[in-house]
C-alpha cells in the first residue's frame, strides 16, 4: 500500500468516526431534550398512598410499598402486580373481596411507590425472596397468591419453591412459559433489544403509556387520564427507569412447560379472550398442565380482567379460595378438569 493510499483510508476513516460521534450526540442530546423528569418517591407517596398503605424496610434497606387491608382474621391472599402495573390495579378486588378476605397488596421494587432494589438483582430468587420477606415482615405464614401478568409467573414458580407457605394460588394472564408465536409484544421487544432498548428505556412518554395500555384493555374507556398519570408518573418515578433493563430480563424469563406438571396447590386460571399481551393460548396450557386447575376465559377481556370484569372475576376468586367454585358458570368460558384433558371436550376417564 502507497502513502497516499494510506492517507486516503485514514482520511475516510477519520470521516466516518466524525459521523458517527455526531450521530451519537445527536441523539444524546434528542434524550436529553425528551427524557420525561423523574419524580421523587416522595411526591408520589403524598400523592398515591392511602390509609391501607405501609412501607416496610427490607433487609437491604429498600422501601417496599405494601397494602394490608381487609379482614384481619380471614384467609389471606397476596396480591402481586405486573411489570410497570402499580398495586392499584388491584382496587376492584380489594373493594369487592375485602369483607371476606384478608388483602395484601405488594408494589415491586423499582414500580409504584416502591424503592428500586439497592442491591440490583431482579431475578427469580430475588423475587421469591421479595414475596417472604413481605410476608414474614406481616407475620403470615401462610397463604394465598395471585399474580398478573409477569407476576403470574412469579406466583406459580414461588408455589413449586414454598409449597410449605402456599395454599392456593391464582394466576391472571399468567407469564413464565413461552409458546413459538406468542411471544411478547413488539413494545416489550424494543424496550429489551440491546441497542434500541437503551435509547427506548430513556423515553417512556405520555402517549407511549397511553398506547400500551389502550392495547391491554377491549374497553379503550377505562384507560382514563387518572390511570395513564398513575403509570407515567410512577414508571418515571426516581430509579425506576434504571432498573427497567434488570425487570425486562425478569419478564423475559422462561421456565420449560413441563415444569408445570409439578404445581400441586389447588390453582385458579384467569384470563380475556382478546388478550393481545399474552394470547388466550396460555391459559389452555396452563389448565392442561396444572391438574386439578380451574380456568375462567371472560369475554371481551383484554389483559386485565381483574379490572375489565371486576365482579365476575372477584366473584370466582371468593368462591375459589372458599373452595366452593364450580366448574360451569353462565356467561363465561370455564372448565375443571385433570390434565390432559382439553378446553371444550369431556375430561378423560377417572
Amino acid at each position: 500500500m502507497t502513502d497516499l493510499a494510506a492517507v486516503s483510508i485514514g482520511r475516510r476513516l477519520a470521516r466516518l468516526l466524525i459521523g458517527l460521534l455526531v450521530t451519537v450526540g445527536a441523539i444524546a442530546v434528542v434524550i436529553v431534550a425528551l427524557r420525561p423528569p423523574e419524580v421523587s418517591l416522595a411526591t408520589l407517596r403524598s400523592k398515591y398512598a392511602l390509609a391501607g398503605s405501609r412501607f416496610l424496610r427490607l433487609n437491604d434497606g429498600a422501601l417496599i410499598h405494601v397494602r394490608d387491608e381487609g379482614n384481619v382474621g380471614a384467609p389471606v391472599l397476596v396480591l402481586v402486580p405486573g411489570l410497570h402495573s402499580p398495586l392499584q390495579v388491584w382496587d376492584a378486588w380489594v373493594q369487592r373481596l375485602k369483607g371476606n378476605l384478608r388483602l395484601v397488596s405488594i408494589d415491586l421494587p423499582g414500580q409504584g411507590l416502591s424503592d428500586a432494589w439497592p442491591r440490583g438483582d431482579y431475578s427469580l430468587a430475588a423475587m421469591n425472596d421479595l414475596v417472604t420477606e413481605v410476608t414474614s415482615g406481616l407475620a403470615i405464614d401462610r397463604f394465598s397468591i395471585a399474580g398478573h401478568s409477569m407476576s403470574g409467573g412469579l406466583a406459580w414458580r414461588y408455589a413449586l419453591a414454598h409449597a410449605d407457605r402456599v395454599e392456593r394460588i391464582v394466576l391472571v394472564a399468567a407469564g413464565g412459559i413461552l409458546v413459538e408465536g406468542a411471544g411478547p409484544i413488539p413494545a416489550f421487544r424494543l424496550l429489551a433489544a440491546p441497542f434500541v432498548g437503551p435509547v427506548a428505556r430513556q423515553l417512556l412518554l405520555r402517549p407511549f403509556v397511553r398506547a400500551t395500555l389502550e392495547q391491554a384493555f377491549v374497553d379503550d374507556d377505562l384507560v382514563d387520564d387518572a390511570m395513564v398519570d398513575r403509570y407515567f408518573e410512577t414508571i418515571n418515578a426516581e430509579g425506576h427507569r434504571v432498573t427497567l433493563s434488570l425487570r425486562l430480563g425478569y419478564l423475559l424469563s422462561y421456565e420449560p412447560i413441563e415444569r408445570l406438571d409439578a404445581v400441586a396447590v389447588p390453582t385458579l386460571i384467569l384470563w380475556g379472550d382478546q388478550d393481545s399481551l399474552r394470547p388466550v393460548v396460555y391459559a389452555s396450557i396452563f389448565h392442561d398442565r396444572i391438574r386439578g386447575s380451574v380456568l375462567r376465559v371472560y369475554p371481551h377481556v383484554g389483559h386485565f380482567p381483574m379490572e375489565e370484569a371486576a365482579d365476575a372475576s372477584a366473584a370466582d376468586v371468593l368462591a375459589f379460595m372458599g373452595g366452593g367454585l364450580s366448574a360451569e358458570v353462565p356467561g363465561r368460558t370455564s372448565s375443571s378438569r385433570p390434565v390432559g384433558a382439553t378446553i371444550g371436550s369431556p375430561a378423560p376417564p377417572q
